[in-house]
C-alpha cells in the first residue's frame, strides 16, 4: 500500500535534504563536527549544514536486510513482512484489576519470562522502566537482564547515556558469536528539532563501533518540537534521522542502521503528544515509503494507543496504527504491551497484541490461486456428485495446513442461548494466559565462562556508574 504518489514522494524527500543542507544539524561535540566537515559538510557555527552527496554515499551502504540469529530463532528483518518487537520503558504497570502502580524488576523479569512464550514477538524488549534499580545504570540492567531471561535475539531499551552504552556494548559483543548475524540491537534518539548533543554522539560511537545494530529513534511532536502539519513533521523527522545515519556511517559503514520515525502528534487542547492518533500511523507510513525509496529499513511505533485500558479504544487505535506502516512496508513495529502512551505496561495488553500480529500478519499471507487452491475439483465434486466441502480431502488438506486463521484467545464461536459476555472478560482471560506461561517458563543456563565475564562486566559497571 502506498500512501504517497510519486510526486508526493518526492517532494518530501527534497524538503529533507533541503532541511539538511540549509538548515543542518546542531551538533554539540566539536569534534564530531570536524569529521562531518572532513565528509564535505558545511560548519556553521555549531551546525552542520550536510549536502545531497553525502546523504547519497550513505544511502548507497543502507542495508536491505538484517540478520539475527539466537537460541534457535533465526529470522531477518526486511520489507515486506512485519517483524515485531515489544515496547521498553513502561514507568507503570497496570495489574488485572486496572489499577497502576510503579514498575519494580519483579515485573520486568515478568514481563521477559512472557516474551519467550510470545510466536508473534521476533524482538523481546524490557516493557518496564524498574523503579527500584538506579536510573543511573537501569539501561545497562534491563539489557543484562534480557541477555539472561529472553531467549531471542533482544532489543536493547533505547541509550540515553554513554556510560551505559559501554557496557551494553560489552554485552554485545560477548554475546556475539557469529559473524553476518546478530543477537541484539538497540536505539539511539536525536533530539527535536535537529539536533545531535555530545551525550548521543558519544553513544552512537560507541554502539556502531562495536558493531551493533541501531535504529535512529527520531520523534518530533508536532507543533511542539516539530511542525503541526504531518508533512512538515514527517520531513523534519526524516532529516533527523538521516543526519544521524551519516555520522554512524562516517564512524563504522558496515554497522546496520535502521531509520525508526517516531512521528508523534499532539493534542493541542492540552499541549500533549498521544499515541493514538491516526496521524502517527500516516507519518510513520509515510516515513517507510521515504526510508524504502533510499534503501533503509523502517522501525515504526505501531500498537500505540492513547487508551488508558485495553478497552475498545485501545483495540481500534493499536489496529489502525499497526496495518497503515505494515501494509506500507515496514520491517518493524513496536508498541506490543503499551497503554496510555506508553505510560504504562500491561502483561495482559502483551498476549492480546500478539493476537493482533498474528491477525495483521494475515495480509503478508502467502496466498495461492493455482488449481488446487482454488479448489475446482471439489467444487465440481460437491456440485455435480452431490458430496459436501465438509468432507471433501481438500477442506481437511487446508484446514490442517493454517488456511483459516484460528484465533487462541477471545470469544470464537456463534452466541448460543444463555451466553453473556463481560466487557472484561478478554482481559482477565489474557492475564490468566501471561501468568501461567510466566509460571512454566524455566530458567536459561549460560556456560559458566559466559557467567563469568556478565558478573565482571555488571560490577565493572556498578562501581563508575553508581
Amino acid at each position: 500500500m502506498s500512501l504517497l504518489g510519486k510526486t508526493q514522494l518526492e517532494a518530501l524527500r527534497a524538503a529533507s535534504r533541503k532541511i539538511l543542507r540549509t538548515v543542518g544539524m546542531r551538533v554539540e561535540d566539536e569534534e564530531v563536527r570536524r569529521l562531518f566537515a572532513a565528509h564535505g559538510c558545511v560548519i556553521w557555527e555549531d551546525r552542520v549544514r550536510i549536502p545531497e552527496e553525502l546523504i547519497r554515499q550513505v544511502c548507497a551502504d543502507a542495508h536491505r536486510s538484517v540478520r539475527f540469529k539466537r537460541n534457535g530463532w533465526d529470522f531477518s528483518l526486511k520489507a515486506g513482512f512485519p517483524r515485531t518487537h515489544c515496547t521498553g520503558g513502561a514507568p507503570w504497570i497496570q495489574d488485572a484489576d486496572g489499577s497502576c502502580r510503579n514498575a519494580v524488576s519483579a515485573d520486568m523479569m515478568d514481563s521477559l519470562k512472557l516474551t519467550n512464550a510470545l510466536d508473534q514477538l521476533d524482538l523481546p524488549c524490557c516493557l518496564f522502566y524498574p523503579s527500584d534499580v538506579p536510573a543511573a545504570i537501569s539501561q545497562y540492567v534491563q539489557t543484562e537482564a534480557m541477555f539472561r531471561c529472553c531467549r531471542k535475539p533482544i532489543y536493547a531499551p533505547g541509550i540515553s547515556m554513554a556510560g551505559n552504552a559501554r557496557y551494553i556494548a560489552e554485552l554485545f559483543q560477548l554475546f556475539q558469536t557469529e559473524k553476518e548475524t546478530y543477537v541484539a540491537m538497540t536505539g539511539v534518539s536525536p533530539e527535536a528539532p535537529l539536533y545531535l548533543p555530545r551525550e548521543i554522539t558519544d553513544i552512537l560511537r560507541i554502539v556502531v563501533g562495536a558493531g551493533m545494530p541501531v535504529s535512529i529513534l527520531a520523534a518530533p511532536m508536532s507543533g511542539l518540537t516539530g511542525p503541526i502539519t504531518a508533512a512538515g513533521c514527517v520531513a523534519q523527522c526524516y532529516a533527523e534521522m538521516l543526519a544521524a545515519a551519516a555520522y554512524c556511517w562516517m564512524v563504522n559503514p558496515g554497522t546496520p542502521v535502521i531509520l525508526a520515525p517516531r512521528t508523534f502528534f499532539t493534542n493541542m487542547k492540552y499541549a500533549q503528544a498521544i499515541l493514538g492518533l491516526p496521524e502517527n500511523g500516516i507519518g510513520s507510513a509515510m516515513c517507510v515509503e521515504l526510508a524504502a525509496a533510499d534503501g533503509f529499513l523502517c522501525d515504526v511505533y505501531g500498537m500505540s494507543c492513547t487508551a488508558m485500558a485495553p478497552d475498545q479504544q485501545a483495540g481500534y487505535e493499536k489496529m489502525f496504527n499497526t496495518l497503515v506502516p505494515a501494509l506500507s512496508g515496514a520491517a518493524l513495529i513496536t508498541g506490543m504491551g503499551s497503554l496510555a502512551s506508553v505510560m504504562y505496561g500491561s502483561l495482559g495488553q502483551m498476549v492480546l497484541d500478539n493476537e493482533q500480529i498474528a491477525m495483521v500478519r494475515r495480509c503478508f499471507y502467502p496466498y495461492r490461486t493455482d488449481e488446487d487452491a482454488l479448489g475446482l475439483e471439489a467444487i465440481d465434486s460437491v456440485a455435480l456428485d452431490g458430496s459436501t466441502f465438509l468432507v471433501e480431502p481438500h477442506t481437511l488438506e487446508y484446514i490442517r495446513s493454517g488456511e483459516v486463521y484460528s484465533g487462541s484467545i477471545g470469544f470464537d464461536r456463534m452466541p448460543e442461548e444463555g451466553d453473556s459476555v463481560n466487557a472484561n472478560d478478554l482481559i482477565r482471560e489474557a492475564e490468566a494466559q501471561a501468568r501461567q506461561w510466566i509460571q512454566e517458563e524455566e530458567a536459561i543456563p549460560l556456560p559458566a565462562e559466559v557467567e563469568r565475564e556478565m558478573e565482571r562486566i555488571t560490577a565493572s559497571a556498578r562501581k563508575e556508574l553508581l
